[in-house]
């Protein structure tokens, strides 16, 4: 028995080692695709950080605020699915690139204009909606490029890598446009936010990138490219049974979450400090879970994928019960590294069980359910507080986590879904 567990030890010591060599950063330019991963998201996120006090310096309210928040929003919905046309029209290097230097244009003069004393709330509002344009052709082809950067085999360990990177750009992010704030104002946190997408752009444009094939219609409209895209996701029911998933997760889970918690750790947990803390845990889970899926290679990722997401019952459940704050922070790294195992598995399968030719459309399908709602669970979230209060608002978002979780496992072609072999080709049948 204990040379059996010794052997055990062992293989998962090895499988560990083996995760963990990062010379797959070498291979079609990964490390560069990483890195451009971490800067873009930290220069998203040193947007959300630095508009409030744009938007203050120059007169303006935090209603405009909300307002331009919104536009970014609006814009990036409104344009996903032409950005998963332009991805697999498109070589993707190109697009990711042109993204990234339009994004570093808009956000640049935001910061000229700040820093020289000229910006109007109308220029901040259009260089928003810019972001929001710059990041729906952005993200489609940054899910196909990294497809085509390395070998089907080390796809789960490349997702895995590069959600860490986007975990550490989202803490980096904000922590960047809080210093640079703190000791040069809002102009040059811009400034900073611009050149993270010089910097992503720089990057990416040495990733290797093969041509697509040439062997469908090249002269197909936009607009049948956009109903081939939309036939593929309806016909395809593992995609679109998670996608609504996810949707009905943002709108009801994740977006509520994010409006009792706050409520809740001042009112009854002793102030802002313990929501820091949950939030704190969560970031370090995602880190954590990353790693956990740079090893972990189940047989039915969707099945392991979909049970991993059931975790965010728990802080969920902790909060409304009014737990110990440490006990609500395990519960929410735990909640965490649970979105990170399902970003790369799902991430994984999407790109190794769909045609190539339609990777970036399916992929803007999937961005569309994910960003969609979360507007609607904020609103929704609120009213449920003024309503019911913090605490069945709590309870109720774990029900739904239960229903989905169930829902989802009873679809066959989920639940049944196998990994595919090493070197595995995608192709039709795969549908």
């Amino acid at each position: 028995m204990g040379s059996q567990r010794d052997g055990l030890e062992g293989n998962m010591a090895a499988r560990l080692t083996r995760a963990l060599d990062l010379s797959l950063l070498r291979e079609g330019g990964l490390g560069r695709l990483v890195l451009a991963q971490l800067a873009s998201t930290a220069g998203d996120l040193m947007v959300i950080a630095a508009l409030p006090f744009a938007v203050l310096a120059i007169g303006g309210s935090i209603a405009q605020v909300g307002a331009a928040l919104a536009v970014q929003g609006v814009v990036l919905a409104g344009l996903i699915l032409f950005g998963g046309v332009g991805g697999d029209r498109l070589a993707r290097r190109s697009v990711v690139v042109a993204a990234d230097l339009f994004r570093f244009a808009t956000q640049g003069a935001v910061a000229v204009l700040l820093l020289t004393g000229s910006l109007e709330i109308w220029q901040l509002f259009v260089a928003q909606a810019a972001l929001g344009a710059g990041a729906a052709f952005f993200m489609p082809a940054m899910q196909g490029l990294i497809s085509q950067a390395v070998r089907p085999e080390r796809l789960q360990r490349a997702n895995a890598l590069r959600g860490v990177a986007a975990s550490a750009g989202s803490v980096a992010g904000p922590a960047i446009a809080v210093v640079v704030l703190a000791a040069w104002g809002p102009g040059w946190a811009f400034a900073a936010d611009a050149a993270s997408f010089l910097l992503s752009a720089a990057l990416l444009a040495r990733v290797a990138s093969p041509a697509l094939s040439t062997s469908r219609e090249v002269a197909q409209s936009v607009r049948s490219d956009l109903s081939a895209g939309w036939g593929a996701f309806r016909r395809t029911t593992w995609i679109w049974v998670i996608v609504t998933e996810f949707a009905v997760l943002n709108a009801l889970v994740f977006a509520p979450f994010f409006v009792f918690g706050p409520k809740v750790s001042v009112d009854s947990l002793g102030g802002p400090g313990a929501w820091a803390a949950i939030l704190a845990a969560m970031g370090a889970g995602e880190l954590l879970g990353g790693v956990v899926a740079m090893v972990w290679r189940p047989d039915r990722p969707l099945l392991a994928a979909t049970l991993a997401v059931g975790l965010w019952a728990a802080p969920l459940l902790l909060l409304a019960a009014l737990a110990p704050v440490p006990l609500i922070a395990a519960g929410a790294a735990a909640a965490g590294a649970s979105l990170a195992v399902f970003a790369a598995l799902w991430e994984t399968t999407l790109q190794t069980r769909t045609p190539t030719s339609l990777r970036c459309r399916l992929s803007s399908y999937d961005l569309l359910g994910s960003f969609a709602l979360i507007p609607l669970g904020y609103m929704l979230g609120a009213l449920e507080e003024e309503l019911f209060g913090a605490g069945p608002g709590l309870i109720a978002a774990a029900a739904v986590i239960a229903i989905s979780t169930f829902a989802v496992l009873a679809v066959p072609s989920v639940r049944e879904m196998r990994s595919r072999a090493p070197g595995e080709i995608s192709g039709p049948r795969t549908w």
